[in-house]
C-alpha cells in the first residue's frame, strides 16, 4: 500500500486540530529543552570539597583538583628533598568530596595551595627507641634493641681489654611509628643521646678561694665550657657566693662492663746498705744502682659507665726480677772536725775553707752564727743525724736548709747554691744536705751556720775547737 506524505494527512484534519497538535509538539520540544537546561544546570552545580581531618578547608571544581592533588604530592616530594628520607606521608587525613551546591562560592586555588603548603605536616615512618619505657630517639635505619645494646656496651670497653661480660641495666626496645624529619637522627647521634642522656642546667655557689679552674676539676668539666656556659664571667673577680650555671646531663642507660686487662708493673727495688772504713762517717757512694724489676698482672675490671669500681688480681707473673741498689757507707771518724762532746760535725772539711765571720755582735746587729768561707759549689754536710725542718729559700738566709736533733738541738745552713734534701726527709751525720753558695744577703761563697738549743742561738764555736777549724 502505497504511503501518504504527511502534509496530505494534514489537509484531511481540520484547521483547529492542526493548531492543536502544533502547539503541543511546541510544548514537547520546550519541555525538552527545558529540562535539558536545568538538568545542565544540575550537574553544573556539583564541586570538591577538601577535608582536612574532618574539618571543611576548601571548595573548588572538578577541573582544579588535579592542581590540588598536585600541590600535595609537590609537599612531600619537598620534604623529601629537604631531609633527604624516604617514605614521607602527611601527618593529617586529607579527604576530597563530590558535593551538590548551588551557586557555591569557590576558592582560588592560588589561596588553596598555599594554605596547603603551611598547614600540612609532613611525617616518615621511623623506629622510635625506648628506654624503660621512656621515647628518647627516633631512627631511620634498620636497627635492633640487641644492636643498640652492643653499640652502647663497646663504648664503655677498654681498647687493650678482654670483655668478659656487658650489660645495661635498663631495658631498650624499639617500636614503628611516624615523626616529623626533624626528630629523626642517624644510629651514631641515637646511641650518643643513650649514653649522653639528657642535659640540664644547675646553679652552682662559688666557695671561699675557688677559681674556674677548680670548679672544673671538681665538678669534670674544662674551664672553656664553663666559659660558654657563662659568657659574663669575669675570673678575676669571681666572688664567694656568687651564682654559676653549669650544664649537666643524666645518661638514659648504665652500663656495668667486666673485663679482664693485662697490665705490666715495675717491681720497686730495695736499697741494700755496706759499710766501708775507706770512707769518712757520713759519706755515701752507690756501689750499684739498682733495677726495677717487671710483671705482668691479670685483672678483672669491673666498670659503671667507664668509671672503675672494682678491681681484682687474677694473676701475677714476674718477667725480671728487681735488683737491689747498693749503697756503701763510710764509717771512719773525720779527724779535728768533731765537737768537744763527739755530737756535731762541722759542716765543711776545714780543709776547704775558713772561719770569716763569727758569732756576736757586728756593726750594729748581732751575727747569730758563723760564717765559713769556701768555694763555690763545696759540699755542705749535716752536722748530726736527724729531720729536715725546712728546705727553700727564706728571705735574707737565700737558700736555706734546717735540721731537727734530739736533745732540743737544731743546726741551719744558710745562702746554700742548692739544697739537696727535703722537708721531712730523714738525714745521717755527715750526709751531704747543700752546697756552698751566695744566695740571699749574701757578699760571696761561704756557709752561714747557727746552732739552737731549745728555741735559742748559741755560739757555735762552744762546740768545737777553734784549731781544728
Amino acid at each position: 500500500m502505497e504511503t501518504k506524505p504527511f502534509s496530505e494527512y494534514m489537509k484531511l484534519v481540520s484547521p483547529l486540530k492542526r493548531i492543536t497538535i502544533f502547539c503541543i509538539i511546541v510544548l514537547i520540544i520546550g519541555t525538552g529543552i527545558l529540562t535539558y537546561r536545568n538538568h545542565q544546570k544540575f550537574l553544573e552545580g556539583y564541586v570538591k570539597v577538601l577535608y582536612l581531618d574532618d574539618r571543611e578547608v576548601a571548595v573548588f571544581s572538578s577541573e582544579d583538583k588535579e592542581k590540588i592533588e598536585h600541590s600535595i604530592e609537590q609537599a612531600k616530594n619537598n620534604a623529601k628533598s629537604d631531609y633527604d628520607l624516604d617514605n614521607i606521608t602527611i601527618a593529617e587525613e586529607l579527604c576530597v568530596e563530590k558535593e551538590h551546591r548551588m551557586d557555591a562560592d569557590l576558592d582560588d586555588i592560588s589561596e588553596i595551595e598555599n594554605y596547603l603548603e603551611s598547614t600540612i605536616t609532613v611525617m616518615v615512618k621511623a623506629n622510635a627507641i625506648y628506654v624503660d619505657d621512656k621515647q628518647v630517639a627516633f631512627v631511620q635505619d634498620d636497627v635492633t634493641s640487641d644492636e643498640l645494646l652492643d653499640k652502647v656496651g663497646e663504648q664503655f670497653i677498654s681498647k687493650d681489654g678482654q670483655v668478659e661480660d656487658i650489660e645495661v641495666q635498663e631495658e631498650i626496645t624499639i617500636e614503628e611509628t611516624r615523626v616529623h624529619p626533624d626528630k629523626i637522627m642517624d644510629k651514631e647521634s641515637a646511641i650518643n643521646v643513650l649514653i649522653e642522656g639528657s642535659k640540664y642546667t644547675e646553679n652552682y655557689e662559688v666557695n671561699e678561694g675557688e677559681s674556674l679552674w677548680s670548679i672544673a676539676s671538681n665538678e669534670g668539666k674544662t674551664v672553656s665550657e664553663l666559659r660558654k656556659a657563662n659568657p659574663q664571667l669575669d675570673e678575676k673577680t669571681l666572688r664567694p657566693g656568687e651564682k654559676i650555671r653549669l650544664q649537666k646531663s643524666d645518661s638514659y642507660v648504665n652500663v656495668e662492663a667486666t673485663e679482664k686487662r693485662q697490665v705490666k708493673e715495675s717491681i720497686s727495688y730495695d736499697t741494700e746498705y755496706r759499710t766501708d772504713s775507706s770512707m769518712w762517717s757520713g759519706e755515701t757512694r752507690v756501689v750499684e744502682p739498682g733495677k726495677a724489676g717487671v710483671r705482668v698482672v691479670t685483672y678483672r675490671v669491673v666498670k659503671e659507665n667507664g668509671e672503675e669500681k672494682t678491681r681484682e688480681v687474677l694473676n701475677k707473673e714476674v718477667i725480671e726480677e728487681p735488683k737491689n741498689r747498693v749503697v756503701a757507707r763510710g764509717t771512719s771518724a773525720r779527724p779535728g772536725a768533731m765537737s768537744n762532746d763527739g755530737r756535731f760535725l762541722f759542716p765543711i772539711d776545714p780543709s776547704e775553707g775558713k772561719i770569716t765571720s763569727r758569732y756576736g755582735k757586728r756593726g750594729r746587729g748581732f751575727h747569730q752564727g758563723l760564717d765559713y768561707g769556701a768555694s763555690q759549689g763545696t759540699p755542705v754536710r749535716a752536722a748530726a743525724d736527724g729531720k729536715v725542718t725546712h728546705s727553700g729559700y727564706r728571705g735574707g738566709y737565700g737558700n736555706l736548709v734546717i735540721i731537727s736533733h734530739s736533745n732540743g738541738y737544731e743546726t741551719y745552713y744558710a745562702h746554700n747554691s742548692s739544697n739537696h734534701v727535703s722537708t721531712g726527709e730523714y738525714v745521717n751525720q755527715g750526709d751531704v744536705v747543700a752546697l756552698v753558695g751566695s744566695t740571699g744577703n749574701s757578699t760571696g761563697p761561704h756557709l752561714h751556720f747557727e746552732i739552737h738549743r731549745n728555741g735559742q742561738h748559741t755560739d757555735p764555736l762552744n762546740y768545737f775547737n777553734t784549731s781544728d777549724l
